[in-house]
């Protein structure tokens, strides 16, 4: 695998580690980088979305061209866990600890939407935009153990 140069790039990564919400630690590490960057040093910006709602990865993406006028690197890392109580184990509309609607057209289990099917929704505006534009872009899966 040949290395790819992030300097002066333009990234989405998804996931803060805490439901659809900024964690603490992360909050830390976003007012360390404040947007517009001054002197050409590294900028970040939060923005809020479920990565299992394909209307808020089109509007992120569009965010994120709209911010930095252009994205070359998608991290689609958000994901979640399943413990014993979630979805699979309790199928939809048998117990209030699932969150899946059970009148859901087609039925999707949330693990799915988040862990698997956001993030290759998520690469398709990305690839179509490099092609279109020509922009050397990259995408980086990750999943845990637990996905």
């Amino acid at each position: 695998m040949s290395s790819w140069d992030v300097k002066g790039k333009f990234a989405i990564v998804t996931g803060a580690g805490s439901d659809i919400a900024l964690r603490p630690e992360a909050e830390e590490t976003l007012s360390r980088f404040p947007h517009p960057p001054k002197d050409g040093s590294p900028s970040a910006v939060f923005h809020q979305m479920d990565q299992s709602d394909w209307s808020q990865i089109s509007e992120t993406w569009d965010f994120a061209l709209r911010t930095f006028g252009r994205v070359d690197l998608l991290c689609p890392g958000a994901g979640i866990w399943e413990p014993p109580t979630y979805t699979f184990r309790n199928p939809p509309g048998t117990s209030p600890q699932s969150k899946d609607d059970p009148k859901a057209a087609p039925g999707v289990y949330q693990i799915f939407a988040v862990n698997l099917m956001g993030p290759i929704r998520f690469v398709q505006p990305a690839l179509d935009y490099w092609l279109q534009n020509k922009v050397a872009g990259n995408s980086l899966f990750v999943a845990s153990l637990s996905a």
